[in-house]
């Protein structure tokens, strides 16, 4: 069962408002049918609302988008567990967040918004800043901040602590997640994820180390 939200996609306590409503909505439509053949009037329609009060609460349809995309990753990360993985050292903290982002990106909701993302961002080049802001980000400042303590605190070497956070991404989602998001279940590598991620962890360190 999927959480409900607070005004900008983010779970929140309590009953559902209308806002939290609409974005649900879209969020359903936009992974269906894309982000071109979903209407303001079409979200409207379907969630029993009118258009002036979908406006009420978000500018914009590509306003709208932002909150869905909060909503999904939201919906998909636990962020306490995120957070207490963060707290321990390099080797555990790293293992920990790539489980988390594979799990965020491989999940039915990611793997549908990558590729609702991919396939509308010619025609609307708002949906990638849009999408970097709100999901990828996200992720990407949160081990960002890691990198940053660690470095702080000697326990690694990482002066480009941006630079560090998409390099590690990059150890392990070209094995794990891109075959998966364009292949489907027909994986090139046959090397297990947790062999993937271990390596990618070793080299990071070694890499890094102070």
């Amino acid at each position: 069962m999927k959480p409900p939200l607070n005004r900008v996609g983010r779970p929140a306590k309590g009953a559902p408002s209308r806002a939290d409503h609409v974005v649900a909505s879209a969020a359903e439509m936009f992974l269906r049918l894309g982000y071109d053949a979903v209407s303001v009037d079409a979200i409207a329609a379907a969630g029993g609302l009118s258009k002036a009060t979908i406006y009420r609460h978000f500018t914009d349809k590509p306003a709208l988008f932002g909150a869905v995309v909060s909503y999904l990753l939201a919906s998909h990360v636990d962020e306490a567990g995120l957070a207490a993985a963060l707290n321990h050292p390099p080797h555990q903290a790293l293992t920990a967040f790539a489980n988390i982002s594979l799990d965020v990106m491989s999940s039915e909701g990611g793997l549908a918004l990558f590729r609702l993302v991919i396939g509308g961002v010619q025609s609307f080049p708002e949906l990638g800043s849009i999408f970097y802001e709100r999901a990828m980000g996200v992720m990407i400042a949160r081990l960002e901040t890691y990198l940053m303590r660690a470095d702080a605190e000697g326990v690694l070497a990482v002066p480009d602590p941006r630079l560090a956070a998409f390099q590690f991404l990059g150890l392990y989602k070209e094995a794990l997640f891109w075959p998966h998001l364009v292949l489907g279940t027909g994986l090139p590598l046959k090397a297990s994820r947790k062999k993937v991620i271990a390596r990618a962890v070793e080299i990071f360190i070694a890499s890094h180390s102070a």
